[in-house]
């Protein structure tokens, strides 16, 4: 038996975190609303969450490492399965990535054609999809607005995969609550380092705008990550927290996390009801989800836990890498839809109009990630695992 199937067979199945299953979903539609809503309902009134709802990103980078320490690291021996793991990510991550492709492939093929300079353009587009294929347009930021721009976070996952069975390596086997304390606050750190950066040099940021360099400090995957590394170590922090605490003092801790974190969040939008200020943006708020995904392992008796864990929910939060991946596809085909038949453009229907066809569009968005993950993903991911596992000599 070799070390990679030692640890297969000893390591215990995990625990399933059902309400950070059901989260999932939310923090996907958060992302989906701060990409759509004020362009398609800009008589709507925004808030902190819609107008910087990219931080939906950060919580999935964070909870990313978190499940997957959660996964792979308990009673973790030998060597780590690194091939195994890489195998099971892709299986996980890129069929329903290349499909998204695939449905933008046409709409581009045909804007190419009706360009000025369809060779030269259509070369430019060539070379990005294969960048963007290759999932490396988060290493040069101007390859992420070529094809599906949301793709930028899975380029970014990619390198976090490729680094976790490092990570996964050098963790101790053994720690206790301040040493894990202390690799989130230090993760913490380097989270903060980049914004804190832009402000003093007065650079301004948006998802569309600023220089090289401020782009580069949103979107590169080193420099996000720290929030991945950032939610191993609060993996490790539970961890010694459960070997610590009773049952009851876990459950309370857990309460506090969870009611702490949403009621930040609250206050926060709040107090800043239109727009978070600067250094609330790309990760500065991770602490916040941090303590949320603390709350949401523990407390799955709570209300919000049984309502996030709910089967609906489990549905929802399972399809949620398909809602984030097709938002961009759904929406390009329904302005396609709208073009070659000449209806009102979305944003000029007034706002009852604007918020029936949001509503739509959220609607089919919400029903192609169920259809994509039950009948592609999911299928899809069995069949590459299943060429990938040996089968056993006869």
């Amino acid at each position: 038996m070799t070390a990679a199937e030692s640890i297969a067979v000893k390591r215990q199945a995990p625990a399933k975190l059902p309400a950070l299953t059901g989260v999932r979903f939310f923090a996907a539609v958060l992302v989906v609303f701060y990409h759509f809503w004020r362009s398609m309902v800009p008589q709507a009134p925004s808030n902190a969450f819609i107008s910087q709802g990219f931080m939906g990103v950060s919580l999935f980078f964070v909870l990313s490492g978190f499940i997957l320490a959660h996964v792979y690291l308990p009673g973790r021996e030998g060597d780590f399965p690194s091939k195994k793991f890489w195998v099971a990510r892709f299986a996980r991550v890129y069929p329903v990535y290349a499909l998204a492709f695939l449905l933008e492939i046409p709409l581009l093929a045909m804007a190419v054609a009706a360009s000025d300079a369809p060779a030269k353009k259509g070369l430019v587009m060539g070379g990005t999809l294969l960048a963007n294929l290759a999932l490396l347009q988060a290493w040069y930021t101007g390859l992420k607005w070529r094809w599906n721009f949301p793709s930028w976070s899975l380029s970014v996952e990619a390198f976090f995969y490729a680094l976790f069975p490092f990570v996964a390596t050098k963790m101790p086997r053994s720690s206790s609550v301040l040493k894990a304390l202390g690799g989130v606050a230090v993760c913490y750190l380097f989270v903060i380092l980049p914004p804190l950066f832009l402000g003093a040099t007065g650079r301004v940021w948006s998802a569309g705008a600023g220089d090289q360099l401020s782009q580069a400090m949103t979107f590169n995957p080193v420099i996000r990550a720290p929030e991945f590394v950032m939610g191993i170590f609060l993996w490790q922090l539970v961890n010694e927290l459960e070997k610590t605490l009773d049952p009851a003092k876990l459950k309370r801790l857990g309460q506090w996390c969870l009611y702490g974190s949403l009621s930040a969040l609250l206050v926060l939008s709040v107090v800043f009801p239109t727009e978070l200020p600067f250094l609330n943006q790309r990760g500065v708020l991770d602490p916040v989800f941090a303590l949320l995904i603390m709350g949401l392992a523990h407390v799955t008796d709570s209300a919000v836990g049984r309502f996030l864990g709910s089967p609906t929910l489990l549905l929802l939060g399972e399809a949620s890498y398909s809602l984030y991946i097709l938002q961009g596809p759904v929406h390009e085909w329904m302005e396609a839809v709208i073009h070659w038949f000449r209806l009102p453009v979305p944003g000029t229907l007034g706002l009852v109009g604007n918020l029936v066809y949001f509503g739509v569009f959220l609607g089919l968005l919400v029903a192609a990630s169920i259809a994509s993950f039950k009948f592609f993903e999911a299928p899809a991911r069995k069949w590459i695992l299943s060429k990938a596992t040996p089968k056993p000599a006869q």
